[in-house]
């Protein structure tokens, strides 16, 4: 990116290629990033608070990040700001190096039989289904405002790199205590009670932002929706992983993955068709209304829900 962007090369192609590109190097990263955490975690009490530390991370990076570059854009150049991000994974290479960490049993078989029996184990688990459910529909409508963000900031709050670094920041933000609120959840049947709440935020903080026409409440309606957005999606991975036994934690961890980042992306390319036809705002509009339908099932069925979870914790 910084090279294409210091010699002016930088085009719809070359964008569209090297997302493909990060799209299949990310499927093959997350997984094995969020099974390595479970293997430094010798007590399984503290995996909810390890996953929520991982996750506290990273969204003080998305809440840093933004308005870092949007900052650095007004003193510097696109291609700078890229070579330095480059640079940044420097050490993580190098910490990747000097790690030890604890050797699990492999699974056994062809890698379709493998993946067949932890989407057995998936189907078989109702909790996990609705999980998987939610996720679904969550990162098909909630995650796609990050396509349509760039159009809010310039046409709706006309603003330019800096304004909409903030309101990616103020995503980050949001998500940043999202996760410490999670952390805080030592039960994992509430963890799910918090999954629901997520996505009820979530799809009022989308709503809300579809008529937002001044910069400052549209900053607090994306703090909102990162807060929605980190409880639902991380207190799903959590969820999954606390309960998932060993053998099958690769697995599920690879399902979670695949559905958060692929319907993310799926998501995001229906908002852009849906944005072409109808605008940003009714975009967003419908966004928020789908899931808030979808809310208001999980909130009627509430209860049912979650003496089905705690049932098959205990079982």
């Amino acid at each position: 990116m910084a090279a294409l962007v210091a010699f002016d090369a930088l085009g719809a192609r070359a964008i569209i290629a090297m997302s493909l590109l990060m799209g299949v190097l990310s499927s093959f990263d997350m997984p094995l990033r969020q099974s390595l955490i479970a293997s430094f975690v010798e007590n399984r009490d503290d995996l909810t608070n390890a996953l929520a530390l991982n996750t506290m991370l990273f969204n003080m990076g998305r809440l840093a990040g933004p308005p870092l570059a949007g900052l650095m854009l007004a003193f510097t150049t696109e291609a700078t700001c890229f070579a330095f991000n480059g640079c940044s994974y420097l050490l993580l290479l190098v910490t990747l190096f000097v790690l030890t960490e604890k050797r699990l049993p492999r699974a056994e078989g062809q890698i379709r039989d493998i993946f067949a029996e932890g989407l057995s184990y998936a189907r078989r688990q109702r909790s996990v289904r609705i999980q998987l459910v939610t996720l679904v529909v969550f990162n098909f409508t909630a995650s796609a405002y990050s396509v349509l963000l760039p159009i809010f900031a310039r046409d709706i709050f006309a603003g330019d790199a800096t304004t909409l670094g903030w309101l990616w920041g103020l995503v980050g933000g949001g998500a940043l205590a999202g996760t410490i609120f999670l952390a805080s959840i030592l039960s994992v049947t509430r963890l799910f009670s918090a999954v629901i709440a997520g996505v009820a935020t979530s799809s009022v903080s989308l709503l809300a932002f579809s008529i937002t026409r001044h910069i400052i409440p549209a900053m607090l309606e994306m703090f909102a929706l990162g807060f929605g957005i980190a409880i639902c999606n991380a207190g799903i991975n959590v969820i999954l992983q606390h309960n998932a036994p060993a053998a099958f934690r690769g697995r599920i961890v690879t399902i979670f993955t695949s559905i958060r980042f692929g319907f993310d992306a799926l998501g995001g390319l229906i908002a852009g068709v849906l944005a072409t036809r109808f605008g940003a705002v009714w975009t967003i509009a419908i966004e928020g209304a789908v899931l808030l339908v979808f809310g208001v099932f999980l909130v009627l069925r509430r209860n049912r829900l979650i003496s089905d979870f705690a049932a098959e914790i205990e079982a």
